[in-house]
C-alpha cells in the first residue's frame, strides 16, 4: 500500500531513523566502554538519558499528536501509540552528536 520511488532515500531514512532506537545504543554505548574512553562513554550515557527523559516528559506534557496519514506515510507502525512531538529521534539524533563533539573539541583544543 506504499509506493517507494526512491530506495536509495528510503534506506538512508530507515538507516537514520534506527540511530535514534534503542538497538543502536544498545550496541553503540558499551562498544566505547569496550573499545573507547570510558569517561566519553559515561557522559554520552548520562546526556543519552537526561535528553530522552526531558523529551518524553515534554511529549507526556504536551499530548500532541502525530500527523494524520494522508500525506504522512507510516512506515514504522510501532510508534503509533506514542504522541508526536518533539520526536525524541530528533532531539537524541541532535543532542548527542553535538555533545560528542563538544567533548572532542575540549579534549583536543582545551585539555591537549
Amino acid at each position: 500500500d506504499i509506493e517507494i520511488n526512491n530506495y536509495f532515500w528510503y534506506y538512508y531514512f530507515l538507516g537514520a531513523a534506527g540511530v535514534g532506537n534503542e538497538l543502536f545504543y544498545i550496541l553503540f554505548l558499551p562498544g566505547m566502554f569496550w573499545f573507547g574512553s570510558q569517561s566519553i562513554a559515561r557522559q554520552s550515557m548520562l546526556c543519552w538519558m537526561l535528553t530522552y527523559y526531558i523529551g518524553q516528559s515534554v511529549k507526556d506534557y504536551l499530548k500532541l499528536p502525530r500527523p494524520p496519514t494522508p500525506p504522512i506515510a507510516k512506515l514504522e507502525k510501532h510508534y503509533e501509540t506514542e504522541y508526536g512531538f518533539p520526536s525524541t529521534h530528533a532531539t537524541i539524533g541532535f543532542t548527542l552528536p553535538s555533545f560528542l563533539f563538544y567533548l572532542i573539541y575540549v579534549f583536543l583544543f582545551c585539555l591537549g
